[in-house]
């Protein structure tokens, strides 16, 4: 660790405002001959609480140095650069369809990367837009199945009763009896907190 001398740190204290660190380390090496680094300028700085003022932002009214300045390709950049109407390698056309971890199907419905799930397309189709708070399921449980009678429509409050006691079988039917019985239980609930 090098110990600074009362001369050079009071050289320090006085050029520190305003500078960087790098500067402020050729200032002092070049005055007294030495070979400090920023990286022990930034360490003298931070153990005596000092500040330099800088922010490292741009102060309000700079001038960018390539202000007015015409930017452009480098020579022969173009050869890299995407020829217009370039079609990327991975590009899915409207309609395409692809699965998810979780195995819902999702189908692309425009062309900015806008894909929703198919099962919600053939509800939205058939019955309108989904209800706030209320979702699709499968009735049979399997995600493959995207028929209009596999699925369901449920409250967010359902489904999470329907989870709780296992209420959402293999059988479409049995699924519906199971909605039923997740309302009773959801009624019997409030009316217990009533008292």
């Amino acid at each position: 660790m090098y110990r600074y001398t009362p001369e050079q740190k009071e050289y320090l204290w006085q050029i520190i405002p305003g500078h960087s660190h790098k500067e402020i380390a050729d200032m002092i090496n070049n005055k007294f001959n030495l070979a400090i680094t920023a990286g022990r300028v930034k360490s003298f700085i931070g153990n005596n609480h000092l500040n330099t003022g800088r922010t490292g932002r741009f102060e309000k009214g700079h001038i960018p140095q390539n202000k007015g300045k015409k930017t452009g390709n480098y020579p022969g950049s173009e050869k890299t650069q995407f020829k217009k109407g370039h079609v990327p390698h991975n590009y899915r056309p409207v309609g395409s369809e692809r699965v998810d971890v979780d195995g819902y199907t999702w189908v692309k419905i425009e062309d900015l990367k806008k894909w929703k799930m198919k099962h919600v397309l053939l509800w939205e189709k058939h019955n309108g837009h989904i209800p706030k708070n209320h979702v699709i399921i499968f009735g049979d449980k399997d995600k493959t199945n995207i028929t209009l009678d596999n699925l369901i429509l449920v409250s967010r409050k359902q489904l999470v009763r329907m989870n709780q006691y296992g209420l959402i079988g293999s059988d479409a039917e049995l699924t519906k009896t199971g909605v039923i019985v997740a309302d009773v239980m959801n009624k019997c609930g409030e009316m217990k907190a009533k008292g």
